[in-house]
């Protein structure tokens, strides 16, 4: 992986501290599904429980994103399997999802320049 581009968390626990402070967090996109998740340890991908969206504020979508700690399994994976890699950057209990083109993640779960 390329661990300058991509924050790869240290554990599973550790990625679940994150979600759970409430702070921004990186996460990826598998490419050729909706699958978002974390990377930990050198090439293990934890799918998000859920990434739904939520609401709309000032053109900005919100979604709801959930980390499950219930459920620690995880796929081995190649770096030529992501898609995005974004930012989830907490608002008011929801996350807005950016990728490093800076694109909003949209309601149809596309990554667009300014979200109308």
């Amino acid at each position: 992986m390329k661990e300058n581009a991509i924050h790869v968390y240290a554990s599973p626990q550790d990625a679940s501290s994150t979600y759970l402070l409430g702070k921004p967090m990186c996460i990826v996109r598998m490419k050729g599904t909706n699958d978002f998740g974390v990377l930990h340890t050198p090439n293990r991908f934890w799918k998000l429980h859920k990434l739904t969206f939520e609401s709309e504020i000032s053109h900005v979508c919100l979604f709801q994103l959930e980390l499950s700690s219930t459920d620690l399994t995880s796929l081995e994976i190649k770096e030529n399997m992501i898609q995005n890699v974004c930012l989830a950057i907490p608002h008011d209990g929801n996350y807005v999802i950016l990728d490093m083109e800076w694109k909003e993640l949209d309601r149809n779960m596309e990554f667009v320049y300014g979200y109308k």
